[in-house]
């Protein structure tokens, strides 16, 4: 297989995995019906942005430098970690 046949074949399945519902349609819905249609599209936005992210992140082989960096790993850990310190200090 060439390069381009392993890329849409991969875009396909991360384009059918999207349009399947889940715990994100539910979160879209909820603040949608809440909030109105401008914070429901921001949140599918926001969701749509993260997913194309993770997808690059998997394509482009960053997992794998991760995996094979132990300091890298540990200092991804860290930032998120204090990431998720940070908006659980900001509520």
């Amino acid at each position: 297989m060439n390069e381009i046949t392993i890329l849409l074949t991969l875009a396909s399945v991360h384009f059918v995995a999207l349009m399947s519902p889940g715990p994100d349609f539910a979160l879209v819905v909820q603040n949608a019906t809440r909030y109105g249609r401008q914070t429901g599209l921001f949140i599918a936005l926001g969701l749509s942005v993260s997913i194309l992210l993770h997808a690059i992140f998997s394509i482009t082989g960053v997992s794998l430098l991760i995996k094979t960096q132990p300091l890298l790993f540990s200092l991804v850990q860290i930032a998120g970690g204090s990431y998720l310190l940070y908006l659980g200090s900001v509520r």
